[in-house]
């Protein structure tokens, strides 16, 4: 019988752990990160990201920074990024803006005259 309450406890606890897993979070953050990776015949790369993200108040959009020049034991590398497009989830076009400095680029990626809150991917 001890047997059995003890299995029936630890049974009990597997099921409640993925019910708190499955939260939101309080506060911001990237709540999944997917990126495929694709070298073309040309050496270059086809890079496609879906991120879901979490905000518990009113934003804009996001900020994505992406280097395209960095310094490693001694060598300077460059990694140009072109053809840059932002979709939602049905393929529809959102809203974005580029600015490159120091070697980085940056996404600002939402509508200036919308917000959003909660999950959005």
């Amino acid at each position: 019988m001890k047997k059995i309450v003890i299995c029936l406890a630890l049974i009990l606890s597997l099921v409640q752990i993925p019910g708190v897993m499955a939260q939101e979070p309080t506060g911001e953050a990237i709540t999944s990160f997917d990126s495929v990776i694709e070298i073309n015949q040309d050496t270059s790369l086809s890079i496609t990201e879906k991120i879901e993200y979490f905000s518990p108040v009113e934003k804009h959009g996001i900020f994505r920074y992406i280097p395209e020049k960095y310094r490693r034991e001694g060598l300077v590398y460059t990694n140009p990024v072109s053809d840059i497009s932002v979709t939602d989830t049905e393929g529809k076009p959102m809203p974005f803006s580029t600015t490159r400095e120091s070697g980085n680029l940056t996404l600002k990626i939402g509508d200036p005259e919308q917000t959003f809150s909660g999950s959005r991917v």
